[in-house]
């Protein structure tokens, strides 16, 4: 699972996002990749999902519970900061 932050200020959130990297594993149960990418299109965020295997078709149902619950967990513990920074920039989204 990946946030992606692109556009001119990505770096500066990315920043800001990783000073509150505690809170956010913390908030997640669960410790993350964090890519600033400085030379890149794009910093990322990331959750690296393991003892999964997509080709195991007998297991998706266990799988596509873990993604579904990481995926709120990620949109609970993101979204509010996501806003936030939102909402103290020039009114663009990150």
């Amino acid at each position: 699972i990946v946030l992606g932050m692109n556009g001119p200020r990505r770096l500066e959130y990315y920043q800001h996002l990783l000073s509150q990297k505690a809170q956010i594993e913390t908030g997640l149960g669960a410790s993350l990749e964090w890519r600033g990418l400085p030379d890149k299109k794009e910093s990322q965020i990331r959750l690296i999902l393991q003892s999964m295997d997509p080709a195991n078709r007998t297991d998706w149902p266990r799988q596509h519970e873990i993604m579904q619950k990481t995926l709120e967990a990620f949109h609970g513990v993101f979204s509010p900061r996501i806003k936030a920074l939102a909402a103290s920039g020039s009114g663009q989204k990150p």
